[in-house]
């Protein structure tokens, strides 16, 4: 089972890390930066270090569980049906 609670809560200090949003000037306020300023979620870094462990990096083939994952959001949050051949991965 994954763990989906997450702090977003829990300040990080990003300076002086080559952030694109925070190592700027000091007269500069960086509000034209979308980033994130909340650490990954372990379910995200587990995920990841999942397929790092496995070593190999080649190319690979995308599965359909990817396809209906995208036309679902589509279709839950803007109400709008997509088909598998609109989407290159």
């Amino acid at each position: 089972m994954i763990d989906l609670s997450f702090n977003f809560d829990k300040m990080t200090n990003r300076l002086v890390t080559n952030s694109y949003k925070w190592d700027v000037g000091p007269e500069e306020l960086p509000m034209w930066v979308a980033d994130m300023d909340f650490e990954t979620s372990p379910a995200v870094v587990d995920a990841l270090q999942k397929r790092l462990d496995h070593r190999i990096y080649g190319y690979t083939s995308i599965p359909d569980t990817y396809y209906d994952a995208v036309a679902h959001w589509w279709e839950k949050r803007h109400q709008y049906q997509i088909q598998k051949e609109w989407i290159m991965f």
